[in-house]
């Protein structure tokens, strides 16, 4: 039985989380300028272009982001408000993968396409060598929709779909067997050579005021809920609504950021169903389970202590989450966490 616990085992031995190559495309002469930050070079860019980019990196570096809800180091620090919950990608235990992706970019929406290696088994270090049945398809189209422009910025759309073909297990027959054999259910007793799983994801931003640091931002997902969570987390629904405000507008502090979000995660049937027969997957198993939908709430305040130079930033920020039955049991919690 697979442990139920996020990889306790790795070493602490210093890795390479990212080294790719990106490649930039000019398509006509007109150019932007952009600042400085993580995996980009301050300076001009061309407004359409096509990006190319190739090795390891976090598949969430390119697709599903949003302005407002995508990094834990100044932002939300819950997985469903950091990526879609449901948003099953193609990673290794700390979150990054091997493999590329290909941008078509211009002002009025984007195009992308990914590929990138899936773990040997679910929540694991390693890649698959076998890349004919394990690997990760993404796809995106992200709209800049002009009823949604304001003086702050571009509202932005993004549908993101993904296609996984990984050695997973499937939550029905897992059940059916374990009743068969009189035993408890074990998804890893029904691994397949490149069982399939697939999703959707939609999101948006939406600049308000304050040059966009005060907006709106949300998800939906989705995914097939028949074969296990096997990289990101164990979610198959879920839906998300926040919101980001200026600190200018609240105590006359323009670099703080306030922001708070709401949240509800669902299990689909069949997993649910794994989960109360006493399975277990690779974060979840109570050896039976209560249901109930997992809801919380998130709010956090980004606090400027200093600035030293254009891209060295230390801030301090207090954040709170209160969940509902977490982990989906509503015979755990309510919890707290600061």
């Amino acid at each position: 039985m697979r442990r139920a616990v996020r990889t306790p085992t790795l070493d602490q031995n210093p890795y390479l989380a990212r080294y790719f190559l990106r490649e930039v495309i000019p398509i006509g002469k007109e150019t932007e300028s952009v600042a400085q930050g993580e995996s980009q070079l301050a300076g001009p860019r061309p407004t359409h272009r096509i990006v190319i980019s190739g090795g390891k990196m976090g598949v969430s570096d390119i697709f599903d982001t949003n302005r407002y809800a995508n990094t834990t180091r100044t932002q939300f620090m819950n997985w469903g408000l950091i990526n879609c919950a449901a948003y099953d990608y193609a990673a290794d235990t700390r979150g990054y993968s091997q493999g590329g992706a290909i941008e078509y970019i211009t002002p009025g929406y984007a195009v992308r396409f990914g590929l990138f290696q899936m773990p040997k088994i679910a929540n694991f270090i390693q890649f698959s060598s076998d890349y004919k049945n394990n690997f990760g398809v993404q796809a995106e189209l992200e709209l800049h929709p002009k009823f949604l422009a304001t003086k702050a910025g571009p509202g932005i759309v993004r549908l993101t779909g993904y296609y996984n073909r990984a050695h997973m297990g499937d939550y029905r027959a897992s059940v059916a067997l374990a009743q068969q054999t009189g035993t408890t259910p074990d998804i890893t007793a029904t691994e397949t050579v490149g069982n399939k799983k697939y999703g959707y994801i939609l999101g948006f931003e939406q600049p308000l005021a304050d040059g966009g640091n005060t907006g709106l931002f949300g998800r939906v997902g989705y995914n097939d809920g028949k074969t296990e969570d096997f990289a990101y987390t164990e979610c198959d629904r879920t839906g998300s609504l926040g919101v980001q405000v200026s600190g200018a507008r609240l105590f006359h502090r323009a670099d703080d950021v306030f922001a708070l979000a709401v949240e509800q995660n669902d299990l689909s049937k069949a997993h649910a169903d794994y989960l109360a027969a006493g399975g277990s997957g690779f974060l979840l198993g109570d050896g039976a389970l209560h249901y109930g939908s997992e809801r919380l709430l998130e709010t956090y305040y980004n606090y400027q202590l200093s600035r030293h130079g254009a891209a060295t930033t230390i801030f301090v920020s207090p954040d709170y989450q209160h969940i509902s039955n977490p982990g989906y049991n509503k015979d755990r919690g309510p919890a707290d966490v600061v």
